[in-house]
C-alpha cells in the first residue's frame, strides 16, 4: 500500500523508496566494527579480547598484533589466539586476512562455537549468508543465547528478504542485550522497511542516545528523515559526520526520489532522469536490481 509521505510530493510506493533509503545508507554509513559496512550489522557490538596484551585499550594497535600474531604462529590450532589475532586484523581494517585465519581455525576447531560465531558473523559482513547461516547456528547455545548470534541472525533474515523474521531476531537480541545500539538500529531499519518511519526514527534516536557507533546511525536517521520528507533536518544531522557539499547532494538525490514516479525511480541509476550529480558509488547502490541485496547486509553490523 502506498503512503502519503508529504503533502506536497507524488505517493510512491513506500517499499521501493525505503529500499532506495536503505541502498543509499550502505554507501554513506561508517562501520560499527571496521571496515566498510551495510546496514544490517551482523558483527556489531563485537568486542576485543579479554587478555590483557590483546586490549587495544591497554596498549598499542602493533603491541596487540605483534603478540597474538606470536601467538598465533607458535600455535594456529589455539582457539584463544585464533580469535584474538582475527579481531586484531579486524580492528586494523583487515578483514579479508581475518576471514582466512578463521577458514583455517575452523579446519582445525570444527567443534569450538567461538571460532564458529567469529567466522560466522564475518562470513556475513562478506555477504556469504549461507556459510554464515551455518557457522551461526553451530555456534549457537540455547542455554546461553548470544546477543551477538541473534542480531546476526535477524540480519541474514533481513538480507533474505524477510524483514518480519529478522524483525522477531532483533527485538530477541534487544531483550538480551537492552539499549544496545547497533541492534536497535537494525531493528529500525526493518520498520523503515515495511514503511513505518516515523517508528523507526523514534528508535533510532534511541540508538543514538545509547552511543555506540553514532556516526552510523545519525546518518541512518537522516536518511528516515529525508523520505518522510523533511529535508532540512535530515541535511543538519547529515552534515554532523560528512562535509556540508556531500551531505547537501546526497539530501538532494534523496529529494528527488521522494519525488520521482516509479518509472523514474527504474531509470535512476542512468544519472538523467533526476537531475542531480552525486557520487557514483550512490549512484550505483540505487540500481533496482540491487536494492534490497545493497540495503539488506551483514554489517548495519553485520
Amino acid at each position: 500500500m502506498a503512503r502519503l509521505l508529504h503533502a506536497q510530493f507524488s505517493i510512491v510506493p513506500v517499499r521501493s523508496h525505503l529500499r532506495i533509503v536503505l541502498a543509499l545508507s550502505a554507501t554513506l554509513m561508517l562501520s560499527a566494527c571496521a571496515g566498510s559496512q551495510t546496514p544490517f550489522d551482523g558483527l556489531a557490538g563485537d568486542q576485543q579480547p579479554a587478555h590483557p596484551e590483546a586490549s587495544l585499550a591497554n596498549g598499542s594497535a602493533e603491541q596487540a598484533k605483534e603478540y597474538w600474531a606470536t601467538a598465533y604462529a607458535r600455535n594456529p590450532r589455539d582457539e584463544q589466539a585464533a580469535i584474538a589475532f582475527a579481531r586484531v586484523l579486524k580492528a586494523e581494517g583487515s578483514k579479508d586476512k581475518a576471514l582466512s585465519l578463521l577458514q583455517q581455525a575452523t579446519m582445525y576447531n570444527p567443534d569450538s562455537k567461538p571460532i564458529a560465531s567469529e567466522y560466522g558473523r564475518l562470513a556475513l559482513d562478506f555477504g556469504q549468508i549461507d556459510l554464515a547461516e551455518k557457522l551461526i547456528i553451530r555456534a549457537e547455545d540455547a542455554s546461553h543465547p548470544d546477543w551477538k548470534l541473534v542480531s546476526a541472525r535477524g540480519a541474514i533474515a533481513a538480507k533474505r528478504g524477510d524483514p518480519k523474521t529478522a524483525r522477531g531476531f532483533f527485538e530477541h537480541a534487544l531483550e538480551l542485550a537492552p539499549n544496545e545500539p547497533s541492534v536497535m538500529n537494525n531493528l529500525a531499519l526493518t520498520y523503515a522497511l515495511d514503511g513505518d518511519a516515523r517508528k523507526a526514527e523514534s528508535m533510532l534516536k534511541r540508538a543514538a542516545e545509547a552511543g555506540g557507533d553514532t556516526t552510523k546511525v545519525r546518518q541512518n536517521l537522516a536518511l528516515v528523515l529525508g523520505v518522510q520528507g523533511r529535508f532540512e533536518e535530515a541535511k543538519q544531522i547529515a552534515e554532523t559526520d560528512i562535509a556540508k557539499d556531500k551531505a547537501a547532494a546526497n539530501v538532494a538525490y534523496l529529494q528527488k526520489m521522494v519525488k520521482a514516479t516509479p518509472v523514474q525511480l527504474a531509470k535512476a541509476p542512468a544519472g538523467s532522469d533526476l537531475g542531480v550529480e552525486v557520487e557514483p558509488a550512490v549512484v550505483k547502490a540505487v540500481a533496482p536490481a540491487q536494492a534490497v541485496d545493497a540495503g539488506w547486509a551483514g554489517t548495519i553490523s553485520e
